[in-house]
């Protein structure tokens, strides 16, 4: 799940509309603004309807991730020259 709009806030506590990355299943739930929520909380919501959480991305994965941007930055710049 991730918000797609934050429908009212009071102070640090907020109402948001979510919406699942699988199916695109949307819900309204109560939420808290500050970091621990949003890296951890949202990412970790399963969607009633898919039964799903979003894919987190792995070290090694990220590593490869990181590996292939670094590859195609340097080709980029040999290519501008």
């Amino acid at each position: 799940m991730k918000i797609k709009e934050i429908v009212s806030q009071h102070r640090r506590d907020f109402r948001a509309i979510y919406v699942c990355e699988h199916c695109g299943y949307e819900m309204e739930d109560s939420g808290y603004d500050d970091a621990f929520f949003h890296t951890k909380v949202i990412p970790d919501k399963v969607c009633p309807s898919a039964g799903k959480k979003p894919r987190r991305i792995t070290g090694r994965l990220l590593q490869n991730i990181r590996k292939d941007s670094r590859f195609e930055r340097s080709l980029n710049e040999r290519n501008c020259d």
